[in-house]
């Protein structure tokens, strides 16, 4: 029985950001007679996006607060956390394991996902995530690499078997078959089984998840892979995401700390 693949670190790609269409953003504010020199926030696009949301709440174009640090800090001060929902981030996530993403998911308001679909995919050379509170235990390891074997045999064997079912052979389709069969094997996989999704979030929505998944109180797993996101954010827009600080956890990992909690 030849040993699966293992996965023991996520990866993050930002593969979509935001830009300012400044060409509509001029004549907005030439046709409403506003006075305001944003060339010095164009290094921070989502960020530009974020004040010109919350200046035009109360028209305040050119007015008060010359600094875009400034003007972000006072809308983290302030709670004003609605005018970030318009900055928007999307990443794809690789190693990581569909146990995190089950927990992923339940962040609805603000996000997007799209994720790998076990029922199309053949699964029969997946990798494996191994849980962090395994990793750096040998003979734990190995009992694990033992286990993932065992339902990585037992998932293609079922699949080849069903493939051969007569009432399958039916279905004209193959694409259909595979996709009948790969529904019903997929129950032998387990949750550390290597998932791909796409995530697309705004910046309100992102600080969410960083305060509830860069957590001591956060599954390890999701604790790791959202640190990463977080580190990729402050270099997107160090003003909405710089008040984190970020504690080591005895595990490696690390917690954020805000006094802005739930913008």
């Amino acid at each position: 029985m030849s040993t699966p693949p293992v996965i023991r670190d996520p990866e993050v790609y930002l593969v979509s950001k935001q830009t300012v269409v400044q060409d509509e953003l001029n004549r907005f504010l030439q046709n409403e007679a506003f006075a305001w020199d944003y060339s010095n926030r164009l290094s921070w696009p989502a960020e530009l996006i974020v004040e010109t949301a919350g200046r035009l709440c109360y028209l305040s174009f050119g007015a008060g607060r010359s600094t875009l640090e400034e003007y972000i800090r006072n809308i983290l001060d302030s709670r004003h956390g609605s005018v970030m929902e318009h900055a928007v981030w999307g990443f794809i996530f690789t190693g990581i394991s569909r146990s995190l993403t089950h927990e992923l998911v339940r962040h609805r308001a603000g996000m997007a996902y799209s994720q790998l679909s076990q029922r199309y995919v053949d699964e029969s050379r997946a990798k494996f995530v191994l849980p962090p509170a395994i990793q750096g235990h040998p003979e734990e390891e190995e009992q694990w690499l033992r286990e993932v074997a065992d339902d990585m045999a037992n998932y293609i064997a079922r699949v080849e078997r069903m493939m051969a079912w007569p009432e399958f052979q039916v279905i004209k389709s193959r694409t259909e078959r595979r996709k009948m069969v790969r529904e019903a094997a997929r129950a032998n996989l387990p949750n550390a089984t290597e998932t791909m999704i796409f995530v697309t979030g705004n910046a309100r929505a992102w600080r969410n998840i960083i305060e509830l998944r860069v957590s001591g109180h956060a599954e390890a797993e999701i604790r790791r892979l959202q640190y990463k996101v977080s580190t990729a954010l402050r270099r997107e827009a160090p003003h909405i995401f710089g008040d984190y600080e970020f504690v080591p956890l005895p595990d490696g990992t690390f917690e954020a700390q805000t006094p802005n909690m739930k913008v």
